[in-house]
């Protein structure tokens, strides 16, 4: 049975003790409200619930992978019409569309692999 936290505390505190606290959560991977709920807890004896699934945070580095994989969706989109066009009598070499969207296709891989992703 999972319970709901229906109930909330707010406190007062320094700059110097929030930055400890941030610090101390950061530590074990959680947010401040997670850390400091459990430790007050553990205080009064009881056994805290688990803290929430840490959210991923985005940095500089995820915003821009996630901006240039959308530029290469829209290559592919391209490619995609370019191919219908081809099916419905354009005129151009089927050869260079497959070489042009295996290209396209090691370039995300390559990419995502630099990042530290798998596809």
């Amino acid at each position: 049975m999972k319970l709901k936290r229906t109930s909330a505390v707010n406190i007062r505190l320094t700059d110097q003790e929030r930055s400890s606290l941030e610090h101390a959560a950061r530590l074990i991977g959680i947010g401040p409200s997670s850390f400091a709920r459990m430790t007050v807890v553990q205080a009064l004896g009881l056994t805290p619930a688990p803290a929430p699934p840490p959210k991923r945070q985005s940095n500089k580095e995820a915003r821009e992978l996630t901006k240039f994989l959308g530029e290469l969706a829209r290559v592919g989109s391209n490619i995609n019409q370019i191919a219908r066009a081809l099916n419905g009598g354009w005129d151009c070499d089927p050869d260079d569309l497959r070489r042009a969207a295996a290209e396209l296709t090691k370039l995300r891989a390559a990419v995502l692999q630099e990042f530290g992703y798998s596809d």
